[in-house]
């Protein structure tokens, strides 16, 4: 009985980790593609670590391709990348540059 619940278990797990690697390739792909949204979708990923090992500097790329399409949440994630130096060279006069394209 016990086996047969850790089997369920597992399987379970499994399931669970092939939908979000499936979620990741359709977004990447989207991304790929020029789609502002999955961009800085693909962006919060790597910030975040959900489904891959976190790398601010993928991150911030994914989040410069959406901001430079005047995506707005790709503008704003740009912006707090550069304040915080993130990824990338902290700069703080970077962000107001990043926010004044949103007015």
């Amino acid at each position: 009985m016990k086996a047969r619940l850790i089997l369920m278990v597992l399987i379970e797990l499994y399931s669970l980790a092939a939908n979000a690697q499936s979620k990741f390739d359709s977004l990447y792909n989207l991304a790929r593609k020029g789609n502002a949204a999955a961009q800085n979708e693909i962006g919060e990923i790597y910030y975040d670590a959900e489904e891959v090992v976190k790398n601010d500097t993928e991150a911030f790329k994914w989040f410069k391709l959406s901001a430079d399409k005047g995506y707005l949440l790709g503008i704003n994630s740009l912006a707090f990348m550069y304040f915080h130096g993130f990824g990338v060279k902290e700069d703080k006069e970077k962000p107001l540059v990043c926010i004044e394209k949103q007015l």
